[in-house]
């Protein structure tokens, strides 16, 4: 459904069949996740990004390391 006002489009009521698909539509329209993403791409395109593995090493190290302090992370 198109919401319109004076005639012109304001709004877009759409329907979703569940929280997933909600979740995938808000997030593939987030100018915020977007900035994050393509700066992301840019700092791998510069050579700053690391490899699959070392990626998976480095998050169990961490996560190791709060739970040997007892503590998380903060977000």
């Amino acid at each position: 459904m198109v919401v319109t006002r004076d005639g012109d489009a304001v709004a877009v009521l759409l329907g979703v069949s569940d929280d997933e698909e909600l979740e995938r539509l808000l997030l593939g329209h987030s100018r915020k996740l977007g900035a994050i993403l393509d700066a992301a791409d840019r700092r791998i395109e510069e050579g700053a990004g690391m490899e699959h593995d070392e990626f998976w090493e480095q998050v169990e190290s961490e996560s190791r390391g709060r739970e040997k302090n007892g503590s998380r992370k903060k977000r």
